[in-house]
């Protein structure tokens, strides 16, 4: 095993990292992992529902801490309608600078905040499906956004003195993630798990399922199936995609 991280120094850490992310998937293990909320909204039955790509991050942070990978769960994303997202999960999300725009009307975060957070429905849908007890999670629920993902993530993590952290999100999501997360922690040496590698853990079959979903771009990026296939068979971390 690579020893613990103590220091600040950001290349020792990287270092690290990619030490540790060259070991099979299921020895990755965390005291703390934070999963990153996306889009919430109504479903066509009017209840209220995760986002097909929300729903990866859950699942994945559900199993998680089935498998022992996680003990416990900073789930993290607050009250986001009408900012980033319509109330309606089939209305596509706003573009960055509509965002932007919505995020300094004062009156649009207030009426926000009648609706429940991404953390929280995330948090339901985890104790239902994948029987995490509460006392295994922590609900961050002031985040807007990646930044914001960070900066209130680090309030709570610097409180409970871990040095080690894993960052749960999607592939195309990792890299902003790690670089919000990497300025606001210096003193913490944080590890990606990405959603697509514990699905795949939990049912091979998910991974045809995870390589159409990238056969699409996005965030403007292509990606290689071929690649993520192979990495995800292998269980091995897609950490080098990005």
């Amino acid at each position: 095993n690579p020893p613990e991280y103590f220091g600040g120094d950001y290349l020792y850490k990287l270092e690290i990292r990619k030490h540790f992310m060259k070991s099979d998937v299921e020895k990755h293990k965390f005291k703390y992992m934070v999963v990153l909320g996306a889009q919430i909204g109504l479903n066509e039955k009017g209840k209220m529902d995760l986002a097909p790509h929300t729903k990866m991050r859950a699942r994945a942070a559900g199993f998680s801490y089935q498998k022992r990978m996680a003990e416990n769960l900073i789930l993290s994303g607050g009250h986001c309608f009408g900012i980033r997202y319509d109330l309606n999960l089939s209305v596509p999300v706003f573009d960055d600078d509509e965002v932007n725009r919505r995020k300094h009307l004062t009156d649009i975060g207030q009426k926000a905040r009648i609706y429940p957070s991404e953390s929280s429905v995330m948090s339901e849908f985890i104790q239902k499906e994948y029987n995490v007890p509460p006392s295994a999670i922590i609900c961050e629920e002031q985040s807007t956004d990646t930044k914001e993902n960070a900066y209130f993530c680090a309030k709570i993590i610097n409180t409970l003195k871990v040095k080690k952290v894993g960052i749960l999100t999607q592939l195309w999501h990792m890299k902003k993630a790690l670089n919000e997360f990497e300025k606001e922690l210096l003193q913490v040496t944080l590890m990606p798990v990405f959603a697509e590698n514990i699905l795949a853990l939990e049912d091979k079959n998910e991974i045809e399922k995870i390589c159409d979903y990238y056969k699409e771009s996005h965030k403007n990026k292509s990606w290689d199936t071929e690649k993520i296939r192979s990495l995800l068979l292998k269980n091995k971390s897609l950490y080098e995609l990005i």
